[in-house]
């Protein structure tokens, strides 16, 4: 994987996985707004720290 990679490299990173979502789910807002509206808070919380 590739978080353990950069981990391994010493960068900082963390791993959030989404079961059963496919890749840039993101721009499914429409139909699963309650996995995008998490992630959008992730997000957040990641550019404000």
């Amino acid at each position: 994987r590739y978080a353990k990679k950069l981990s391994e490299a010493g960068v900082q990173c963390q791993l959030h996985q989404f079961d059963q979502m496919i890749h840039a789910f993101i721009n499914l807002d429409d139909l699963v707004p309650e996995q995008c509206q998490q992630l959008y808070l992730m997000i957040g919380q990641a550019v404000k720290s």
